[in-house]
């Protein structure tokens, strides 16, 4: 059963980070990260068959965001890089991300969460006057986190087997 023949879209999306509502993030760019579950080998019956493993492994999130003039998102997402070092209370450090698609009619239908989430790398950026137009100054940043889900408006109505 196909619930929605629109194809999904993806230069239409927003960035929230929960604890900072106060901040627009302006993004050009993020990718949803990879999901791996690798097998395990074991022994049965004189033949080496694969399980599945039970650990699910993620790959980094990467976000390019687009700078502001007064540098607010660069700063407070550098705060943050520098603050998650403090030992005795790098859990407050720990904050989601959500990535919000946003449909073909520009309503919201799910929210990828990254819980947990950190500031592991913040790039630089370059100023050139070489460009004859003006262009955006972007940069990246990575994440680490600790879980991903999909939050949905409407839950899923069907699964696949009986899992």
């Amino acid at each position: 059963m196909i619930l929605n023949y629109n194809n999904a879209i993806d230069n239409s999306f927003r960035i929230s980070i929960v604890d900072i509502p106060q901040l627009d993030l302006y993004a050009q760019s993020t990718s949803v990260p990879t999901s791996t579950l690798n097998a395990i080998e074991v022994n049965w019956q004189d033949v080496r068959s694969k399980v599945p493993d039970n650990k699910y492994l993620w790959d980094d999130l990467v976000i390019t965001f687009v700078m502001d003039e007064d540098l607010y998102v660069y700063e407070l997402l550098r705060d943050w890089h520098k603050d998650i070092r403090n030992l005795e209370k790098w859990q407050d450090g720990l904050h989601d991300i959500n990535v919000i698609p946003l449909s073909s009619s520009k309503s919201i239908e799910y929210s990828i969460k990254m819980t947990g989430a950190w500031p592991t790398m913040i790039s630089g950026w370059q100023y050139t006057t070489t460009n004859s137009a003006s262009t955006y100054i972007t940069f990246d940043v990575t994440f680490a986190y600790q879980d991903l889900t999909i939050d949905r408006l409407r839950p899923l109505d069907f699964r696949i087997g009986k899992l």
